[in-house]
C-alpha cells in the first residue's frame, strides 16, 4: 500500500533525500560580500532572506552554520585557523590548497545550513527555473500580457536568487 504523504511532508524528504544523497554542498544561503571574510574582524552580509544584520563578527557569523559541533577557530586580527583532526577534514583542507579558508571550511562534515534555508533557495530555485521554462518553451503560445507576467516573475527574482560563488 502506498504511503500518503501532505505537500509539506513531500517537501521535506525531497530535501533531505537530496541532502543525504549530496549533502548540504555549502549552499551558504548568507553569502558574505567577500569570500575572505575570515581575515576580516565582521562579515558583511547583502541583503538576504536569513540573517538581518548588516555586519556580525566572524565568530558569530560561523554560529550559523556551523550549530552542532564548532570548529576549533581561532582569531587573531586578520590571522585566523582552525584545527582539523579527521581525515577527511585533512584531505579537503589540503585539496583546497590556495583557496579561501571559507571555502575548506563549508565542506567539512561539520557545516550545516539550517533546513528552513535550504527549503527557501529550493523554492526560489524552483519558481525562477519554472518560470524561465515556461516562458522560453512557450514564447509563442502564450498572450502578451502573460509573457509579461513572467517577465515580471523572472526579474523580481533576480535581485534576491540565490548568489553562487565557484571555485575549483
Amino acid at each position: 500500500m502506498k504511503q500518503i504523504f501532505t505537500p509539506e511532508e513531500e517537501l521535506k524528504e525531497a530535501v533531505l533525500g537530496f541532502v543525504k544523497k549530496y549533502g548540504f554542498l555549502g549552499f551558504m544561503t548568507a553569502l558574505p560580500t567577500t569570500a575572505d571574510f575570515i581575515t576580516y574582524e565582521s562579515v558583511y552580509l547583502p541583503k538576504n532572506h536569513f540573517i538581518k544584520e548588516e555586519s556580525l563578527t566572524t565568530e558569530n557569523y560561523l554560529s550559523y552554520f556551523y550549530p552542532f559541533d564548532k570548529p576549533d577557530f581561532r582569531k587573531s586580527g586578520m590571522e585566523s585557523g582552525w584545527s582539523v583532526t579527521d581525515r577527511e577534514g585533512i584531505a579537503i583542507t589540503m585539496a583546497m590548497g590556495n583557496a579561501p579558508q571559507a571555502v575548506s571550511m563549508e565542506l567539512q562534515k561539520e557545516y550545516a545550513e539550517r533546513y528552513d534555508w535550504v527549503v527557501k533557495e529550493f523554492i526560489d530555485l524552483a519558481f525562477t527555473f519554472v518560470a524561465s521554462f515556461i516562458y522560453y518553451t512557450d514564447y509563442d503560445k502564450i498572450d502578451g500580457q502573460t509573457r509579461s507576467l513572467y517577465r515580471q516573475g523572472i526579474s523580481a527574482f533576480g535581485g534576491i536568487s540565490p548568489t553562487y560563488r565557484i571555485a575549483l
